[in-house]
């Protein structure tokens, strides 16, 4: 890609609230998985900028 190009993202998940404890496992390896996870202590957290830094 060049400097100018960028890369979009989108992801939609439909999750239920109530699902079982190793579904929700499930779904934070799929978050760790992706670009710009941050972590999750309250709410799952990812970071994006125009050059791709934190």
């Amino acid at each position: 890609m060049g400097k100018n190009d960028s890369m979009n993202h989108r992801a939609t998940l439909s999750i239920r609230y109530d699902q079982a404890q190793d579904a929700w496992e499930a779904v934070m390896r799929v978050y760790e998985s992706m670009p710009g996870w941050l972590g999750a202590e309250d709410l799952p957290r990812w970071y994006g900028t125009e050059d791709g830094s934190k």
